[in-house]
């Protein structure tokens, strides 16, 4: 079994060649990340418009919804937490669906209103919530809703319905076998086993974020049952077979796809330029790996309550090259000019007239995407 040595600057060069150094489009992108992942949250965007503006030229958030709503060559679903993944890996989440489908749908009430919104849905095209009269209410995990919302979740989360299109915070759903195609849609789970679905979903956690710890840690939510004892036999299992491969940074474990080794030990410079990335960004899956390569210590604190915060509500991080120079907490956007609440140099960062210039042109770029009338001037 083979250990490579790597110093942190080649992790850094390695880790940014992976997430920036090819510009494709949204499906590509989509497909190389694997799943990224959504939050309702829309200040700047939404976090998968942000991670995608990062990485498509020209980015803007129609491109998405063409492939997500209009094509169905994207769909939503569980991964790590709530994700946009392609299509075609609908069925390696037969497993969570299960689980999700047990935990959602034990209500008598629910599962009464399932069959009456199949019905309606397939009469009548794709649904809301508001479309479907229901007096009754049910308590739900986020508190009391009616039956009928309750209803369309739990058949979503269970892979009958897919989301057709959102209307702001309005989901609309459909009947899955409409958007799916039927060999992607009724194919057999392709991980029967607990082992073979742990072996997929560490792969597919390593290649999303490019350097994972030998370790627990956030890159490994939502899969379901990997305890520690799981997680060794799987890391050892996948590095035997050569699949994986251990590399060693001032004296720590980690593990990087072996695919990935040439983007790693490459003594050319990282992709230049300056970029802003969402607050849940594939990269930032392992905020304590990040800490220890980077040195950037990152906490995304929407939930935290305000005099408990350090920087601010909804915070980006900046980068230049493969390092982190900044953070900042944008107003939210909803026309006219972009306005920057604050911004906040990392320690150590000389915000030179070369960088300013590289920092202005990234949000120049920024606002393009956001459709902004450019941004207002601030103190840097």
């Amino acid at each position: 079994m083979r250990t490579l040595e790597l110093t942190r600057a080649q992790a850094r060069r390695g880790l940014t060649r992976l997430h920036f150094g090819e510009k494709t489009g949204v499906l590509e992108t989509a497909r190389r990340l694997h799943s990224v992942q959504y939050d309702p949250l829309n200040v700047v965007g939404r976090n998968p418009d942000l991670v995608l503006q990062s990485r498509v030229c020209g980015y803007t958030p129609e491109k998405l919804y063409r492939e997500l709503y209009q094509k169905h060559a994207l769909v939503e679903g569980f991964d790590k937490m709530l994700c946009l993944f392609p299509a075609e890996d609908f069925p390696y989440f037969a497993r969570t669906r299960r689980s999700t489908a047990r935990a959602y749908r034990e209500n008598p009430d629910v599962a009464q209103m399932e069959a009456r919104l199949l019905e309606e849905i397939r009469a009548r095209g794709p649904l809301c919530s508001d479309d479907v009269a229901s007096e009754t209410r049910v308590r739900w995990p986020w508190g009391e809703t009616s039956a009928a919302r309750a209803g369309l979740e739990s058949l979503w989360m269970a892979g009958r319905l897919v989301l057709d299109h959102r209307e702001g915070a309005r989901r609309y759903y459909d009947l899955a076998e409409r958007h799916i195609a039927p060999e992607i849609l009724n194919a057999p789970e392709p991980n029967p086993t607990d082992e073979m679905y742990f072996r997929w979903q560490v792969m597919r956690r390593a290649e999303s974020i490019g350097l994972l710890r030998e370790a627990s840690g956030d890159a490994f939510l939502g899969v379901d049952g990997f305890k520690a004892a799981e997680r060794t036999h799987t890391f050892e299992g996948l590095l035997e077979e050569g699949k994986l491969l251990r590399v060693v940074i001032d004296g720590k474990r980690y593990l990087i796809p072996s695919a990935f080794e040439a983007h790693f030990i490459k003594e050319t410079p990282p992709p230049r330029g300056v970029r802003i990335l969402a607050p849940l960004d594939n990269l930032l899956w392992d905020r304590r790996m990040i800490s220890e390569i980077f040195g950037f210590d990152y906490r995304w604190e929407v939930y935290v309550p305000r005099e408990k915060r350090k920087y601010g509500y909804y915070v980006l991080p900046v980068m230049d090259g493969d390092r982190f120079i900044a953070r900042f907490e944008p107003e939210a956007f909803r026309g006219g000019k972009l306005k920057i609440r604050a911004w906040w140099w990392e320690d150590g960062v000389k915000p030179a007239p070369a960088l300013l210039r590289r920092v202005d042109a990234c949000l120049v770029k920024f606002c393009a995407y956001l459709g902004a009338e450019g941004y207002e001037e601030f103190p840097l």
